[in-house]
C-alpha cells in the first residue's frame, strides 16, 4: 500500500512538472493577459451553450498582483475541464501602501485600471474601483459594504509573525497588525449579511497559525459561518524547485442555516470551531498538491527558470566574496541533478541582495563543479576557511534576477517588471510576494465550492 501511495504521489508530481515545463516553453513569447474563458469561445462572447458567471473580488495587500494571477490560473483550470462554464473575474479594488507595487500590478493588468466597474447583479449599484495606495485600517464600513465582493484575497503583513522578528511576541500589538485587525472587526461584527464575501483566501508565514491574530481570524470565520481548511504548503509540492513554506486558509461562507453539502469539493472544508486546536493539512491531492518530498529528483532543473539572456549587475561583489560571510551563502547550480546538489532554491525574502544568511539562494554557474559538497547549504556543511578554493566564485557566482524569481514563484511567463524598476526593487517586490501556483490550487478549491453552491442556490 505504501508503494502504491508513493507511486500515485510521484505520478501526480510528474504531471505537475510536465505542465510547468510546458507553460515555460509555450509562454516564452506570450505578452497578452491569460484568457479566462474556454478556448472554443471568442474573447468577446461566450458560446450559446455556455453559462457565464461573474465573480467580483478585492485584493487586499495586493503587492504585484500575485493573488490576481492565482485567481486567473484557477479559472483557466476550471474552464479547461468544464466547457459549459465561462467565468468572468471582476476586480473591484487592489489595495497596498506601496506605489511601486501598484505600478507593477497595473503594468501587468492594465485592463483592471478603469475607474469604475458595473456589476451584472441588479441588486448591486455601480461600484467605484480602487487601485491606489491606501491605509487599509482606514477603510470605512460603507466602502467595504458597497463593494459586495464575492471574494476577498489577502496576504497580511507577516513581520509580526516571522521567526526573525525581534518583537514577535507583540503580535496584535504590533502596529503592522492594525490593518488586518480592522478587517476582522468589519468581517466579524459590522458587515451586513448580504455584503459578506462568499470566499476568503489568506496567506501568511508559518507561525501565523499560533498567533493571537489567527485566534481572532478563526473567531470571525466561526461567527459568520464559514467552512474552512488550513494548510502548510511549499512550492516543491506543486513541482517548483523553491522552498517557501507558508500558511494558507480557504474559507467559504455557508450561512447560518445552510445544510452541509456533500459534493466532492465541499467535503474538503469543515465548519470553523475556534475553540478547538487548529487542524493543519500538508497536502491536497485533489488539486495536485502532493505530500512534501525531501530532495525530490522529480523537480525540474533550475536552468528551466533562468533568463535566456543574463541581466547585468547580478554578480556577487568581490568584497563580499572575500569575507567570511560568503560561507553563509545558500548556493545552487542550474542542473541540480547530482546526489550532493541542492534540489531546490531557498526561500527568497525582501532582504535578498542586502544580507547573506537566510534571504535566498545564489547561483553557481561554473562548468567544473565537481566539489559539490562545498555547494551544500551552510547548515549541512562544516565551516572551512578554504571551502571556496577552486570554485572561482568571482566569475561563477551570481544572484537570481527578479524575473527568474518570478518564474520560481509560479508567475505566468507574461509577467514582467516596468522598464525603470531596479534590480533591488525587483528583489524586494518578489521577496514580499506569494507563490502563484500554490495559491492558484487553493483558489481553485474555493471557487469550485462557491460555484457548486451558486448552482444549487444554497449560498447565503
Amino acid at each position: 500500500k505504501q508503494s502504491q501511495s508513493y507511486s500515485a504521489v510521484t505520478d501526480t508530481l510528474r504531471r505537475s512538472i510536465m505542465s510547468a515545463v510546458s507553460v515555460l516553453e509555450e509562454g516564452a513569447s506570450e505578452r497578452e493577459g491569460a484568457p479566462i474563458t474556454n478556448k472554443s469561445s471568442s474573447p468577446d462572447e461566450a458560446p450559446p451553450s455556455t453559462t457565464t458567471k461573474t465573480l467580483s473580488y478585492v485584493e487586499f495587500y495586493c503587492g504585484v498582483g500575485g493573488w490576481t494571477m492565482a485567481l486567473e490560473e484557477a479559472v483557466q483550470r476550471i474552464v479547461g475541464i468544464d466547457s459549459t462554464t465561462t467565468i468572468k473575474l471582476e476586480r473591484l479594488a487592489a489595495l497596498d501602501h506601496s506605489d511601486l507595487c501598484l505600478g507593477v500590478l497595473q503594468h501587468n493588468f492594465p485592463s483592471s485600471a478603469s475607474p469604475t466597474a458595473t456589476s451584472t447583479n441588479d441588486k448591486k449599484k455601480k461600484r467605484r474601483r480602487i487601485e491606489k495606495t491606501v491605509a487599509i485600517e482606514r477603510l470605512s464600513l460603507k466602502q467595504v459594504q458597497d463593494w459586495h465582493a464575492d471574494i476577498w484575497v489577502m496576504s497580511p503583513p507577516c513581520q509580526p509573525h516571522t521567526r526573525q522578528h525581534v518583537n514577535q511576541q507583540e503580535d496584535v500589538d504590533d502596529p503592522r497588525s492594525k490593518s488586518f485587525l480592522h478587517l476582522l472587526q468589519l468581517l466579524q461584527h459590522e458587515l451586513s449579511e448580504d455584503s459578506l464575501p462568499q470566499l476568503i483566501l489568506l496567506e501568511n508565514v508559518v507561525g501565523f497559525e499560533s498567533s493571537k491574530s489567527c485566534d481572532q481570524w478563526r473567531r470571525a470565520l466561526e461567527q459568520r459561518h464559514y467552512r474552512t481548511a488550513h494548510f502548510h504548503l511549499t512550492p516543491t509540492q506543486v513541482g517548483l524547485p523553491n522552498d517557501r513554506p507558508r500558511y494558507f486558509c480557504v474559507a467559504v461562507r455557508c450561512g447560518e442555516n445552510a445544510t452541509n453539502s456533500e459534493d466532492e469539493w465541499s467535503t474538503l472544508l469543515t465548519s470553523e470551531d475556534a475553540k478547538e486546536p487548529i487542524s493543519i493539512r500538508t497536502q491536497l491531492l485533489e488539486m495536485g498538491i502532493v505530500p512534501p518530498l525531501e530532495q525530490s529528483t522529480l523537480l525540474p532543473p533550475i536552468s528551466s527558470f533562468l533568463d535566456k539572456v543574463q541581466q547585468e549587475n547580478l554578480c556577487v561583489p568581490a568584497k563580499l566574496l572575500n569575507s567570511q560571510a560568503a560561507w553563509c551563502f545558500d548556493i545552487v547550480t542550474p542542473a541540480n541533478n547530482t546526489s550532493n546538489a541542492r534540489r531546490s532554491s531557498a526561500c527568497f525574502t525582501s532582504s535578498y541582495g542586502k544580507f547573506v544568511r537566510g534571504t535566498g539562494s545564489v547561483l553557481y554557474e561554473g562548468k567544473d563543479n565537481a566539489d559539490l559538497l562545498s555547494l551544500q547549504s551552510p547548515q549541512d556543511r562544516q565551516f572551512d576557511a578554504t571551502w571556496a578554493e577552486g570554485l572561482q566564485l568571482e566569475q561563477n557566482l551570481r544572484y537570481f534576477s527578479g524575473s527568474e524569481m518570478a518564474r520560481l514563484f509560479g508567475f505566468a511567463p507574461r509577467f514582467e517588471f516596468p522598464p525603470l524598476t531596479s534590480m533591488k526593487q525587483q528583489w524586494k517586490l518578489m521577496g514580499n510576494s506569494l507563490n502563484v501556483r500554490v495559491a492558484a490550487r487553493l483558489c481553485e478549491l474555493g471557487l469550485r465550492v462557491v460555484l457548486k453552491k451558486k448552482k444549487k442556490g444554497t449560498m447565503n
